[in-house]
């Protein structure tokens, strides 16, 4: 059998683009639609008496996992055309705890996981506050996954530099991931399962936070406080 190469004019391109957006946008839309609901019966639910109450709060991580999963295709989309209103100011640390808390307070009580929380409410920074929320979220949604029963938020500042820490008490994350190159962690044959989306969006986001010539990174450790897996996000 013999394929041909198809070779698309620009402009066919372009509308395909835009399509493929709105497609996504609205996917998004949809999915955040049935979250939203799925959290208001969960919300309303006795733990102990509902019957599924465990598979309705599993569905619902998935659910929350892909509307995370687009909303990170979708801002990845417009960095790449330089039309994402990248908007670094001065903000404290504990806004990014108390918004990410409170899109998971429902999924924590449903898997019957404990949140610590272990920042400053007086520190400080420069970053911007919509993605940074983003990336300490998509951090925490996969912290939960893997954990046992324990996570821990924790900011710090550490030689200059902003630490957010995510950890789990879960078994960590694979050896073959802690000895590759923070700029090859999102690349499938370095995950258990998944498409690195999300370690991917957090190198992005990382990079665009930059002071002279230090740039912000990500990277995995195990260990830390609770002895499990640790996602770090560090900025300038």
């Amino acid at each position: 059998m013999i394929f041909e190469r198809f070779d698309m004019p620009d402009k066919e391109k372009a509308d395909l683009e835009t399509f493929l957006f709105s497609a996504v946008h609205d996917m998004k839309n949809s999915i955040a639609v049935l979250a939203a609901s799925m959290e208001h019966h969960l919300s309303a639910a006795d733990a102990s008496g509902k019957e599924g109450y465990t598979d309705m709060g599993q569905m619902f991580y998935e659910v929350k996992r892909m509307n995370g999963n687009l909303t990170h295709i979708l801002t990845l989309y417009k960095l790449g055309l330089s039309n994402f209103p990248f908007y670094v100011d001065e903000y404290p640390l504990i806004s990014v705890a108390n918004d990410v808390v409170s899109h998971h307070k429902t999924l924590l009580k449903t898997m019957g996981i404990t949140l610590e929380i272990d920042f400053d409410p007086s520190l400080i920074w420069v970053y911007d506050e919509y993605l940074v929320s983003n990336v300490v979220s998509q951090a925490l949604n996969n912290a939960m996954k893997y954990t046992r029963d324990k996570v821990r938020m924790l900011c710090r500042e550490v030689d200059g530099m902003m630490e957010i820490r995510v950890e789990d008490n879960g078994p960590g994350y694979p050896q073959k991931m802690l000895d590759c190159p923070a700029g090859d962690l999102h690349r499938g044959e370095f995950l258990n399962s998944g498409t690195g989306l999300g370690l991917y969006f957090a190198s992005v986001v990382a990079n665009l936070h930059h002071q002279g010539n230090r740039r912000g990174r990500v990277y995995l450790e195990n260990g830390g406080s609770l002895g499990g897996g640790c996602f770090v996000l560090s900025l300038p």
